[in-house]
């Protein structure tokens, strides 16, 4: 198992691809067909969105599968930023099954493809391959019958995916994560919002009036706006801002108010809980000089998308807020 060697390839010898030929036809009981040609072709086409993982054994490839991106993104700006990735033509070969190959391969793929910005890690499951995916935790979806353009081979395959708590964490805005979130927010709202047609054009909202948006709200001095990154990508923001006052018509505030957005592919409790922790050290870095007394989320229509509501209430719950009506949350920090 020592000489089990696993790594990510855009280049491999003719020998290799008769070997991972001649596993296919040992495994399918055929000598019809190369199980490549269309693979191969793809990544010679295109290898930053196609490439194969192999397992090399003294020199021989005993196990390869081949690995797409998820193919819908259009910018090609941020190709290096794909973490959505599909496993296909997954194979052991014949004579080392059931020794651990198949589990140690599986292993590597997983951390190969976690270097490579992985948050969400697919396959279209046959039958014999089914155990192994349940093994490391894939899920499987009987309803999704397709991976961005991708579609199974095969109609009997069903999809299995794994999703990956990845390095979630906070930093300051800057031009190109406001860029990226910018068009998200954007692409969202024209994609929820059917009804857009009928709104004259200078109503509705833009990347650059998002962008503007955000920056204007970090330029206040009772107020903070951060970018929540996921690994290299921009997955949302966090807005957070205090108000501290008392009119002598009985109104007060004395709270920290957090608003969010994330992109609905960085759905994780783990993205939630960091803007939440970002938002306790904004309560205590204003503490001291002001009197404020908690922290205070509202889940309305203006600041989420309602659909993600549930997803949003649940991750506020586990996290100490009390829900005090159907969109304010509060929670008191000691």
């Amino acid at each position: 198992m020592n000489n089990f060697k696993v790594f990510k390839t855009v280049h491999f010898s003719e020998e290799w691809a008769k070997q991972i030929t001649s596993m296919h036809h040992k495994e399918h009981n055929t000598t019809k067909g190369t199980y490549m040609y269309y693979n191969v072709v793809n990544m010679n086409y295109d290898p930053k969105h196609h490439f194969y993982i192999l397992g090399v054994l003294d020199e021989q490839v005993i196990a390869s599968c081949f690995v797409s991106t998820f193919e819908d993104y259009i910018n090609e700006k941020y190709i290096e930023l794909f973490d959505e990735f599909l496993l296909s033509s997954l194979i052991v070969d014949k004579d080392y099954q059931r020794m651990g190959y198949g589990t140690k391969f599986m292993d590597s793929i997983i951390k190969i493809l976690k270097e490579e910005n992985a948050i969400k890690i697919a396959a279209f499951g046959c039958e014999n391959s089914r155990k192994l995916f349940e093994n490391f935790g894939f899920i499987k979806d009987e309803k999704r019958k397709s991976f961005g353009s991708t579609i199974p081979g095969d109609d009997s395959d069903v999809y299995y995916e794994l999703n990956l708590e990845s390095n979630f964490y906070m930093v300051p805005i800057n031009k190109d994560d406001l860029n990226f979130v910018s068009a998200s927010m954007m692409r969202e709202f024209h994609k929820h919002f059917k009804n857009t047609e009928n709104l004259p054009f200078i109503l509705l909202p833009n990347g650059p009036m998002y962008r503007c948006s955000l920056m204007n709200n970090e330029s206040f001095d009772n107020a903070s706006v951060k970018i929540v990154r996921c690994n290299k990508i921009a997955a949302g923001y966090a807005h957070m801002y205090y108000h501290d006052f008392d009119t002598e018509y009985g109104q007060s505030d004395h709270s920290v108010h957090l608003a969010f957005y994330l992109d609905e592919v960085y759905l994780y409790r783990s993205a939630v809980k960091v803007m939440v922790e970002e938002a306790i050290e904004f309560f205590k870095s204003h503490k001291q000089n002001n009197n404020i007394e908690c922290i205070k989320v509202n889940l309305d229509k203006y600041s989420i998308l309602m659909e993600r509501y549930d997803f949003y209430k649940e991750c506020l719950l586990e996290l100490g807020f009390i829900q005090k009506d159907n969109a304010l949350f509060i929670k008191n920090v000691e």
